[in-house]
């Protein structure tokens, strides 16, 4: 079944459709209301890691989420810890504590959405943020956060961790080693990261989101 879908998906597979169909299906719109949440400020502004790459992996994360056909729930918890992810940060390159820190720094920066009143689904952006560079297989990490360590969560996770290695083609494509990809569609999104980069489309998102929180003050 997801041969099948995968050979669909190669055939919408220029990258001006794939934003096109972001745009039309409300994922980008969906991608700025929960940007819009989230103060600025707590984002690194390195050369690498700033918002863009966090943008940038958020989208990805999204198509991702799309073709798995995961529901709002789910996208949210996604698209949140896509976005954080990298908070924790206080160097560029050589950062392992970052996850941890980050994973820390999260629950401050969601702690006022009611959507995370529940301590679980707190949790489990915190998890995915944790995990996101760490080996996929391992259920210590979800113990830890007290995620069920089962299929449809894991998913979410290589999600994540997929996305990341794409947004690499921002400084080289030959930063980017497929062969490390989770998913088997991911590798499909690789001139789709380029095509983000190259057209600044991080940048268009930031835009409409600021847009959306000074419609909304």
């Amino acid at each position: 079944m997801e041969k099948d879908k995968i050979e669909q998906f190669k055939l919408q597979i220029p990258s001006e459709q794939i934003w096109q169909l972001c745009v039309n299906n409300g994922t980008i719109n969906f991608l700025q209301e929960n940007l819009s949440q989230i103060d600025t400020s707590v984002f690194p502004n390195f050369k690498y890691h700033n918002i863009t790459h966090a943008i940038n992996v958020a989208i990805l994360s999204l198509v991702l989420a799309n073709f798995y056909g995961l529901k709002g729930p789910e996208k949210k918890v996604l698209v949140d810890a896509s976005l954080l992810h990298d908070i924790g940060r206080i160097d560029d390159v050589y950062d392992y504590r970052h996850n941890y820190i980050g994973s820390v720094l999260a629950e401050d920066v969601l702690d006022k959405e009611e959507f995370y009143k529940d301590e679980k689904v707190l949790n489990f952006v915190k998890m995915l943020i944790f995990a996101h560079n760490k080996p996929i297989n391992d259920p210590t990490i979800f113990k830890r956060y007290n995620i069920d360590f089962k299929e449809d969560n894991l998913l979410l996770l290589k999600i994540l961790k997929d996305a990341d290695i794409l947004e690499l083609t921002r400084i080289t494509e030959l930063r980017v080693d497929l062969t490390k990809l989770n998913l088997e569609i991911s590798k499909y999104l690789f001139n789709f990261s380029k095509y983000l980069n190259n057209n600044f489309l991080a940048q268009k998102v930031l835009e409409g989101s600021l847009n959306n929180e000074r419609g909304n003050s």
